[in-house]
Order: structure tokens, then C-alpha cells, then sequence
């Protein structure tokens, strides 16, 4: 592949996994508790610095999310358990839920991440808003208080895996893709989401000089 061409392709996968997230495609489980899941290593209590006599203290057990904010307990109900958030071969020990799904197309206002950053013990919430759109008060109260540690237990760093592989064949010549303007653009969490997919190719740049990535 040469220079040009890797240059087009990664600026339409990226494009294309932008489009995907802003549409609400990307692969997600809808549970109503983490029962039978594999989640058992990220169970515990986590509050600021890892202080459980502060607020707000976020619990997780088979029965699913319980957020405790000035002094009152919510518990979740459906849980979006966001599984190919990461890309299609990420091997790390991130994990993406979207706590307060509004519907099958809107997995809601908060992106909640397990081991953000693949730091084990840790918890961190942020908004997942579209055009127009607002938090509810619990809702912006786990985003002010992030990032969250474990109780009792300190946060460890793993390494992980983040790659998006190129498998296809080389494109023809450069392509673009516009969107329209009154298309959904992708949210912070899901720009963040692209950065991690793509970690590998936004390393190293084939052309320095030449920005592969900006922001929508």
C-alpha cells in the first residue's frame, strides 16, 4: 500500500466508524443485570479516590448498577453492555456500558468505562449528549464526580491491546465522504471510541506533515 493510499484508507475507515457510532450501530448487548456475564472481576464499590465515605458511590454486583447520589440509592434497570466498543480486536480490560439506555436506537445521555485507560479498579463516566440534548440530575452528578476508584483496593495499570487491522485491498485513489449538515456527529465519548480503534495507525502516520485524524 502505498503512502497515498493508506492515507485515503484510514481517512475513510475512520469516517465510516464515525458514521456507525453517530447511527447508534455499534454492537451492544441489552441486559438486565451482569448476572452470567464474565464481569465478576469488576464487582466492588467505587467512589472518588476510592473513598466510600463520599458521594457518589456507583456498586456492581449480579443484580446489575446501583448509584448512590445525596444520599439516594438508584438501580439500574436495562443496561446497554456496549461489547465491540473497544473495535473488533481489542483485547484489553476496558469496559463500555451505557447505564441509561433511552430506547433500542438511543443508548442514552452517559457512557459509563470499567478499567479506563486499561487501569484496573478504576470507573469513569462521560456524556454521550446529541444535539439538544441534557443530562438528568444523577446523571450529571456521576459525570462531575468521575474518575471513581475501587474501595479498598488500588488502581493497577494493564497493558492492553487497541488495534483496527487493515485486511482489505488497497483503494483506487483517494475518496471523501461528506456528511450532511444536519447529520448526528459523533459525541465525545464516541470520538474517543474512534481514537481507540485506530491507536495503531494514529502512532506512527505515514505523512507527519499530514494530520490523518481531526476531530468532527
Amino acid at each position: 500500500m502505498t503512502a497515498r493510499h493508506h492515507h485515503a484508507w484510514l481517512h475513510v475507515a475512520l469516517l465510516a466508524l464515525a458514521a456507525g457510532l453517530a447511527s447508534g450501530s455499534a454492537q451492544a448487548l441489552t441486559i438486565e443485570n451482569l448476572k452470567g456475564q464474565g464481569l465478576e472481576d469488576i464487582y466492588g464499590t467505587y467512589a472518588p479516590r476510592g473513598d466510600c465515605t463520599r458521594e457518589p458511590r456507583i456498586s456492581m454486583d449480579d443484580s446489575g448498577f446501583t448509584f448512590r447520589v445525596a444520599g439516594r440509592d438508584v438501580h439500574s434497570g436495562n443496561i446497554e453492555f456496549a461489547v465491540s466498543y473497544g473495535g473488533p480486536d481489542y483485547q484489553g480490560i476496558s469496559r463500555w456500558f451505557f447505564p441509561f439506555p433511552v430506547s433500542d436506537d438511543d443508548f442514552g445521555r452517559v457512557l459509563m468505562t470499567v478499567n479506563p485507560d486499561e487501569k484496573r479498579g478504576t470507573l469513569a463516566f462521560e456524556s454521550n449528549l446529541g444535539p439538544g440534548q441534557s443530562m438528568s440530575p444523577l446523571q450529571a452528578a456521576l459525570v462531575r464526580g468521575s474518575p471513581y476508584a475501587k474501595c479498598g483496593g488500588g488502581a493497577t495499570a494493564t497493558a492492553g491491546t487497541t488495534a483496527l487491522h487493515a485486511n482489505a485491498a488497497s483503494p483506487a485513489g483517494p475518496r471523501r465522504i461528506y456528511f450532511d449538515k444536519d447529520a448526528v456527529k459523533p459525541t465525545p465519548a464516541q470520538t474517543n471510541a474512534i481514537r481507540r480503534a485506530t491507536a495503531n495507525d494514529l502512532k506512527g502516520p505515514v505523512h507527519p506533515d499530514q494530520p490523518l485524524y481531526s476531530g468532527y
